[in-house]
């Protein structure tokens, strides 16, 4: 195996020198029990044989029979982490994404007439929010989203009590003992050399919601609002982060409305006298899904990637969301690390493509 770290929209390019060396149909297993997760037909920008949710369970409880170590068995995924990344990636959307969409238009309207809402008015969001990627996927990507309204169109704050509780999880990495519990259960024993000091599951979940916050408070320039002492309690968490969210709109005199994928989180919301938007997720992925785009594709393996910490196309590529010596600028570029069998013809050309691309924004100062 070759290693080569690339940025995540350059899976784009990866995909498209598999398929021009006749990988037509490409499936997509996670390596370390080789269960097989999908498969991308490259004929027709679709997926399909979607894992159900009943074969993944069963899998992964066929595993866990062989695993004694706690550490080992919360940091292997789960169903809601493939079903989540296709949500973040936008295949499958939000159930009421429609709904929203529609109500964000309108209060995009009423901001801009001064009659209709003389006050400031900030989107504030839950902690669900951060990890589903909803303000830079769903609004912030001009160039592949469905939205009638953008992330700019509109002001933000975040409560310190939302940056805690990602930055809480933020703590959980592979030591030489837990890497040699997973070799006595795992497949591909091999690749857990790449793990040795890295972060486990939940450390690369909320790394990538900490990438979310960044691009509200970095891209956005949204306000952070002070909330009470951390609470290890999440239901005390949740009534804090809306109440935080209250005092703000109360001591500024501004409009807030929350936005969130938690039921209960909204009924602390409205309690607090804060309107709230509910994203709905869906409960299962469907087995085929048709007319994608590229870009939702290298989406999809990004989340994929960094859920479950490697994943495997065909026989010839492996997919790293986490290496030893991965570092900050490399989780802050979203960047991958390929693994490509030497064997395969597709590193020679794809390093040449990349080459070319990587010239032509050094060109236009990108």
């Amino acid at each position: 195996m070759r290693g080569k770290v690339v940025n995540h929209s350059e899976l784009m390019v990866l995909l498209n020198e598999m398929f021009i060396n006749g990988e037509e149909s490409i499936k997509v297993s996670y390596p370390f029990t080789e269960l097989e997760l999908m498969e991308f037909d490259m004929n027709h920008f679709s997926i399909r044989n979607v894992v159900h949710y009943r074969d993944f369970n069963d899998h992964r409880n066929e595993i866990l029979q062989g695993i004694t170590e706690n550490f080992v068995i919360h940091d292997l995924p789960v169903y809601s982490d493939l079903l989540n990344s296709f949500v973040s990636s936008r295949i499958v959307p939000f159930v009421n994404i429609n709904e929203v969409y529609l109500q964000l238009s309108r209060l995009r309207e009423d901001i801009r007439n001064p009659h209709r809402r003389p006050k400031p008015m900030y989107i504030a969001l839950d902690t669900n929010i951060a990890y589903l990627r909803f303000f830079s996927r769903y609004l912030g990507n001009a160039v592949s989203s469905d939205s009638p309204v953008a992330a700019p169109d509109f002001r933000y704050v975040v409560s310190s009590i939302v940056q805690q509780e990602v930055d809480a999880r933020i703590q959980d990495k592979y030591r030489p003992s837990t890497i040699e519990a997973m070799k006595r259960t795992f497949r591909h024993d091999w690749l857990l050399s790449e793990f040795h000091n890295a972060s486990a599951r939940s450390t690369r979940k909320a790394k990538e919601a900490e990438n979310e916050l960044t691009y509200l408070i970095q891209d956005l320039k949204a306000l952070r609002v002070v909330g009470e002492e951390f609470s290890q309690d999440k239901e005390k968490r949740d009534i804090m982060i809306a109440r935080s969210y209250q005092e703000f709109s109360r001591g500024k005199d501004y409009d807030v409305t929350l936005i969130t994928a938690d039921q209960d989180m909204a009924y602390h919301a409205r309690n607090a006298e804060i309107p709230c938007e509910i994203l709905v997720l869906p409960h299962e992925v469907p087995s085929r899904i048709e007319k994608l785009t590229q870009w939702h594709m290298a989406d999809l393996l990004y989340d994929l990637a960094v859920t479950f910490g490697a994943i495997m196309l065909g026989q010839s590529v492996i997919i790293l969301g986490e290496w030893k010596g991965k570092v900050e600028s490399d989780w802050n570029a979203e960047n991958l690390k390929l693994l490509i069998d030497k064997r395969s013809g597709i590193y020679e050309e794809m390093e040449r493509d990349m080459n070319i691309i990587r010239g032509i924004e050094r060109i236009e100062g990108r």
